[in-house]
């Protein structure tokens, strides 16, 4: 690879971004990641400005972008942030692009006090140009972190999630979550089974190939159902709970950081779903728990779950994982 990029035009644009950038931008993804973007238009026409700070940077070789990166800073824990659509067309590669482009989202998000920045790649060359930029893959998935201090990925997780003492409080969650909760999702858990609803799974047991689209298994949830947030008055994101919604049936899960795993701050999370269920005209609410995880089993009969079957399996990514049902007995 050389480094032709002198003759680019570089710009960086922060939303509401005008329609006609908006249009370029998610053609070009589209046709780079071979998926729809469209999801993404309400976000760069400014929804998330309260919430996230989302800067993106831009090549152009004349009219035509050569390149992008998308930088996403949590406004509720600004020390971290996630980087995506890093994206740069086939007649444009080899030139450097991409490493500038990533090199400038990563300088500004350190210059405004971030200390951890994730990413996601299954591309292997891709992996190497992350790696001379600093970042590192997290054990247990493909999705990788540069951090202030450049201190090991696995160390830096288990430093981040130290148990909090703090003051806490359950709010509905919103995109607020989108940054925080990938090094929740990421971290070490004994649970097979974090969240059924969202297809989430422990990096221990099932590999984790996704950083910046987490957040939009909780937004599909949230169409029809309900996801909530547990929060430290400091802004950690602690735990999450999902309610997704099958005709009149409501399935509820939870999960929290593996040092909540058997405190109240996971019961305050799932009994905050269990109420929302129960405000509604529903004819029952159950959780599939994987039929491993007893330690997760026991949690929800603390909350009066009772077990009515075991022969609910449920597939996420190419695993097939054996599940009980419990019922909630209200």
């Amino acid at each position: 690879m050389t480094d032709e990029s002198d003759h680019f035009e570089w710009t960086r644009h922060q939303p509401p971004l005008n329609a006609d950038l908006i249009e370029e931008l998610l053609a070009l993804w589209a046709g780079v990641f071979q998926y729809s973007f469209q999801e993404a238009e309400q976000l760069l026409l400014g929804e998330e400005v309260g919430e996230n700070t989302d800067v993106i940077y831009v090549a152009r070789d004349g009219v035509q972008i050569a390149g992008t990166c998308h930088l996403t800073i949590s406004r509720a824990d600004p020390r971290l942030g996630g980087l995506g659509e890093v994206a740069v067309p086939d007649e444009f590669r080899r030139q450097g692009l991409a490493t500038k482009l990533c090199e400038q989202a990563r300088d500004e998000f350190f210059a405004r006090g971030g200390e951890a920045l994730f990413l996601g790649t299954v591309n292997p060359g891709a992996r190497r140009i992350y790696e001379r930029l600093g970042w590192r893959q997290l054990t247990g998935a493909t999705v990788m972190v540069c951090s202030k201090q450049s201190t090991p990925p696995d160390e830096f997780l288990e430093q981040w999630l130290r148990p909090n003492p703090g003051p806490w409080n359950v709010r509905v969650a919103t995109s607020a979550i989108r940054v925080p909760m990938i090094p929740l999702a990421l971290a070490d858990h004994p649970w097979t089974i974090l969240d059924a609803n969202a297809g989430l799974c422990s990096t221990r047991h099932v590999e984790q190939n996704s950083c910046m689209g987490l957040y939009a298994r909780y937004e599909q949830v949230m169409k029809q159902g309900a996801a909530f947030a547990s929060w430290t008055d400091d802004n950690q994101l602690l735990g999450l709970a999902t309610v997704k919604m099958d005709g009149t049936v409501a399935r509820v899960d939870a999960f929290t950081h593996a040092f909540e795993q058997f405190g109240d701050r996971w019961q305050k999370l799932i009994c905050r779903a269990v109420k929302w269920t129960a405000e509604r005209p529903i004819s029952e609410c159950i959780a599939l728990i994987a039929a491993a995880n007893e330690t997760k089993q026991d949690a929800f009969r603390s909350v009066d779950f009772v077990e009515v079957s075991s022969d609910d399996d449920i597939v996420i990514g190419e695993r097939t994982i054996e599940t009980k049902r419990f019922r909630f007995g209200f």
